[in-house]
């Protein structure tokens, strides 16, 4: 009797277990090397405009590989990118992370977030070779270059 007591309690464990989110991973809109080229700012009188970051020296884009992995600017794997899910006009995806030995040694810092903005995935819109990004209130542009 016992052991159908076991079965029972391992069948119904099995049933439980919550089937893990299989997302698509990059798609290929957004495989390109994307320049940083504007950042919304918010004016005194509580409206919006996009400001030019064209007179910022070293300032840096991203790289999407054709197999999906985030880079840095000069194309190797980024150690601190982003992870996780993300969404590109609507629809869900999964970074694909690129291993790199040393990033063990890195200690990746991010400005602190409102808490309000603790769980808030990136959004991508892009249309054409343009690409906003938004996370929470934030807003950058990205041209992709040819």
């Amino acid at each position: 009797m016992k052991k159908l007591d076991y079965l029972w309690l391992i069948l119904l464990a099995v049933g439980c277990h919550k089937q893990k989110e299989v997302l698509p991973q990059a798609p290929k809109i957004l495989v390109g090397k994307w320049d940083w080229i504007a950042v919304e700012i918010t004016l005194s009188d509580g409206t919006k405009e996009w400001k030019s970051l064209d007179s910022i020296p070293n300032k840096r884009g991203f790289i999407v590989s054709p197999a999906g992995v985030y880079l840095d600017w000069d194309g190797k794997p980024a150690c601190c990118g982003p992870y996780g899910k993300f969404f590109v006009n609507g629809q869900a995806f999964f970074w694909k992370t690129g291993a790199k030995p040393d990033c063990s040694l890195v200690l990746c810092s991010y400005s602190p977030a409102p808490a309000s903005c603790q769980n808030s995935k990136p959004q991508f819109q892009i249309d054409g070779d343009e690409l906003i990004w938004t996370r929470c209130d934030h807003r950058s542009r990205y041209r992709r270059l040819k």
